[in-house]
C-alpha cells in the first residue's frame, strides 16, 4: 500500500425534498485541478428505512482514489 494520500474536490451536490423539488449547489474547482483528479464518481443517498426506499441527496466528486 502506498504511504502517499490521495485527493478528493466535490464538484455537485444536492438534497432531494420532500414535495418533490430538488436544490443543488455548485462546487467551483480549479480547471487544472479538476483536469487532473483521473476519476469521476456519481454517489446517491437512499434512506432505507422507508419502503419504498427514497434517494434523499447524491454527489459528484474528482478523486484520485480509485
Amino acid at each position: 500500500m502506498s504511504d502517499q494520500g490521495g485527493l478528493t474536490a466535490p464538484l455537485f451536490h444536492c438534497v432531494f425534498n420532500a414535495e418533490g423539488s430538488i436544490t443543488h449547489y455548485l462546487n467551483d474547482v480549479d480547471p487544472e485541478l479538476r483536469r487532473r483528479l483521473p476519476y469521476t464518481y456519481a454517489v446517491c443517498l437512499a434512506d432505507n428505512s422507508t419502503v419504498p426506499r427514497r434517494v434523499v441527496a447524491g454527489f459528484f466528486a474528482k478523486t484520485t482514489y480509485l
